[in-house]
């Protein structure tokens, strides 16, 4: 990773990582772009499963070269939770880059 492709990770706003979950939601549940809204809810409304949702936290940690931790997104059940959830890892990473 270049430091500019650093630089871009770590200072994606909420949008830009809303993007990133909208993408691999559709990728990994095979839904229309349109359903992934940040109110739309993974296994009620995407008719997704707790497989599917660690597969889009793998994706999501690829593309942001950040460590993702399950255990945060305890109680997360919507897009739009989940994008704070990294926005907020995202940032403390940002504020702390050797951690």
């Amino acid at each position: 990773m270049t430091m500019n492709e650093y630089q871009e990770a770590t200072t994606m706003d909420r949008d830009q990582i809303l993007e990133l979950l909208t993408d691999a939601a559709v990728e990994v549940m095979d839904v229309d772009r349109a359903t992934v809204t940040a109110d739309a809810r993974f296994v009620e409304d995407l008719n997704g499963d707790s497989l599917s949702v660690l597969e889009i936290l793998e994706i999501l940690q690829e593309k942001l070269d950040v460590d993702l931790p399950t255990e945060s997104f305890d109680g997360v059940g919507t897009v739009g939770e989940s994008a704070d959830v990294i926005t907020k890892i995202v940032a403390e990473r940002a504020e702390s880059p050797t951690a």
